[in-house]
Formats: structure tokens, C-alpha cells, sequence
């Protein structure tokens, strides 16, 4: 039942029913999942990692209900449920990775179900261009799309070689992952890809492995094969402009970097996280009421020094404690939060939940192999 739920979940995480921020069909498989695992097995192992987890829940709990006594924005606490929410997911999840048998294998199947979904929707006309030319699939948003896509192929990277996958489910995944980025036209994600190609090949350069070259290289040259096609038929060079014409003080501005120059009190205690307007200094008519479009910048202005550094020690752990292609792996998705906020995602918190199952799986499997010898 278990594996089932966790495929269904994968499965789902990238099919938006309703807006942003409301629960989502994902969302209460895994709510269903949690409590029949709960009533199983009675207790819910704890690592001392949730310690800084835990401390940046409470605090980030106390700083948004300040905040909302001020302002009585509800943002403030829907901010601080999705936190919940999300902490109770990892758990939940790294719980059940540790108590059943062939589970990655189910996660990686809900992966190939979730890119199977997304063409049926493309090749259907079910899709959805919310910012044309950019495609957004199923999702309210192309970015939102982009980092689906990133993190659900982050979790076939993380597990492929603990898993027995058919080479074609194998090059199905690799194909749709770099079709469907190529189609939402994230910087962010793009940004992303870039830092895992360079490290990629740094550290395959340091171990002399041609093979992983090869590869890698007929990869990258597909992807970029890719995009021009998309070019040809857009008009007035929209797709290139939004790649190649950054204005770098402007889009400081719009992702919120700017705010901790206009209001640095927030950076010591935090803002917390809603009523955005209180935000716009200059007035302008058209500011966007909405979150900080940065995730590490996010953090740091919502919760101040307290809450990213208890965050940052939390990730820390997770990194260490797994291999260094994995490493790599994570540290994309961290590179995309640079430009988009992406921390209050569900499936950032699942592939979290699998990251750290990896790293008890390889501490158990080294102690194993030590107590063999």
C-alpha cells in the first residue's frame, strides 16, 4: 500500500486542480498515506538534523503570528501552515522510506507516470500556456512547471543506480525532462542545468571517466538543439529576448533583492511572510503584492538570521551525508532558489525526504560492510 501511495504522490505532485497554495491531490494522498502509517507503526523516527528544522518551524511560527496581530493578514499563517505542512511531509515520507521494501522503485515508476501524464495533457491541447509562448502543462505557472520537472528528475538521478529501470523508461525520462524544461523558458531552471553541466564535468574530469563525458555531452548538444526550434516559431524573437536581454537592476527589483537595502531592519528578525504591499517604497501602481522571487533571498529577509541559518544547517546535514553526484544533484535545485522561490514546494520537501533516506541507507550500508570485515 505504501509504495502505491508514495507512486501515487509522485505521480500527481505535478497536476494542479486548483491555484497555488490550495491542497492539491498529492497533497491528500500523502495526508491519507500519514495517517494509516501512523496508526501502524506508532512513533515516527527523529533525527537530530529536524532539531534545526524544528527550531526554524517554531520560529518561523512566532514571527508570522506577530505579524499577522499587526497587520491580520492570513497569509502570515497560511505561510506558517505550509511550513507545517511541509516539515510533517518530510518526516512522514523519510519514515516510510525506512519501514518498506523496494520503495525507491515505486518513486522512480511515479516519476515515468508524471511525465507520461504531462505529454498525454501536450500532445491532448490540456495544456496550459498561462505566460505565452511559456508553457506551464498542468501547473498555474511555467516556473512552477520548471521546477517540478527539476526535482522529480533530481529524484531519477538520486536513485537510478539503486534501482533496476528499463533503458527505455531511462531515455523516455531523460528526453521529456529536457523537452519540457526547453518549454516553460525558465532562467531559473536553465540556470540550474548550467551549474550541474560545469560541476558535472569538474568533477568527472577529476575521476577520468570518458564514458560519463560522452554522454553528458550528447545530452547538453540535444538540449541545446532543442531551443532553437522554439525560437523559429516565435514571434518577434520574444523566447530570446527573455534569455538573452537581462537587466540585472531590474530584476533585482522584481525578485526582491532590492528589500534588503530599502528596509535592512528585516534582516536580523525577519518580516515575516505576507502583507507584501507594505513592501512597495516607491509607490508604483503596478507593484506586485507577492512573495520575494528568491528563495535563499526569501528566507533570510522573511526569517532573518536565525531562521536561514537553522535552514542552512538543516540542508548542510542532508548534503554531507550522501554521495557526491548526489551532492551535485541537490545542489542544482538550490542553484534554481537563487532567482525563484521555491522553498514552500511539496515536491522540494519530498526530494528532500529522499535525499536523507539515501544517506541513512549508505551510513547502513557502510556499517554493514565494516561489521562484514
Amino acid at each position: 500500500m505504501f509504495n502505491i501511495s508514495l507512486m501515487l504522490f509522485v505521480a500527481f505532485s505535478g497536476v494542479y486542480l486548483w491555484q497555488s497554495g490550495l491542497p492539491q491531490l498529492s497533497h491528500l494522498v500523502i495526508l491519507f498515506t500519514s495517517t494509516i502509517f501512523i496508526s501502524k507503526v506508532k512513533t515516527i523516527p527523529f533525527t537530530k538534523s529536524y532539531l534545526f528544522l524544528f527550531a526554524f518551524l517554531i520560529y518561523s511560527f512566532v514571527i508570522n503570528f506577530y505579524y499577522f496581530v499587526i497587520y491580520e493578514d492570513l497569509q502570515f499563517i497560511i505561510s506558517s501552515i505550509q511550513v507545517f505542512f511541509n516539515f510533517y511531509l518530510l518526516i512522514i515520507v523519510v519514515g516510510i522510506l525506512g519501514k518498506i521494501d523496494n520503495a525507491y522503485s515505486s518513486i522512480v515508476f511515479g516519476v515515468v507516470i508524471g511525465y507520461t501524464i504531462q505529454w498525454f495533457v501536450l500532445l491532448f491541447g490540456f495544456g496550459n500556456y498561462t505566460l505565452y509562448p511559456r508553457y506551464s502543462g498542468t501547473f498555474n505557472d511555467p516556473n512552477q512547471m520548471a521546477f517540478w520537472l527539476l526535482s522529480t528528475y533530481s529524484i531519477f538521478l538520486s536513485l537510478k543506480d539503486r534501482v533496476k529501470i528499463n533503458n527505455y523508461f531511462s531515455i523516455f525520462l531523460h528526453l521529456s525532462f529536457l523537452i519540457f524544461i526547453a518549454m516553460t523558458i525558465s532562467r531559473s531552471a536553465i540556470l540550474a542545468i548550467v551549474f550541474f553541466t560545469v560541476v558535472f564535468f569538474l568533477w568527472k574530469i577529476l575521476k577520468s571517466n570518458k564514458i560519463y563525458f560522452f554522454l553528458l555531452s550528447l545530452l547538453v548538444l540535444l538540449f541545446l538543439s532543442i531551443v532553437p526550434l522554439f525560437l523559429q516559431h516565435t514571434s518577434d524573437n520574444i523566447v530570446l529576448d527573455r534569455l538573452t536581454n537581462l537587466e540585472l537592476e531590474k530584476q533585482a527589483d522584481e525578485r526582491g533583492y532590492t528589500r534588503f537595502s530599502e528596509y535592512p531592519e528585516y534582516t536580523i528578525l525577519g518580516s515575516g511572510q505576507g502583507e507584501h504591499k507594505r513592501f512597495n517604497s516607491k509607490k508604483d501602481p503596478d507593484f506586485l503584492n507577492v512573495e520575494m522571487h528568491t528563495t535563499w533571498g526569501g528566507l533570510l529577509f522573511y526569517y532573518g538570521l536565525f531562521g536561514f541559518i537553522s535552514i542552512a544547517i538543516f540542508l548542510l546535514t542532508v548534503l554531507v551525508k550522501v554521495s557526491s553526484f548526489n551532492r551535485i544533484v541537490l545542489l542544482s535545485t538550490f542553484v534554481y532558489g537563487i532567482s525563484t522561490y521555491s522553498f514552500r514546494t511539496p515536491i522540494f520537501w519530498f526530494l528532500l525526504a529522499v535525499f536523507i533516506s539515501i544517506g541513512l541507507t549508505m551510513r547502513k550500508e557502510n556499517n554493514n560492510l565494516i561489521n562484514n570485515k
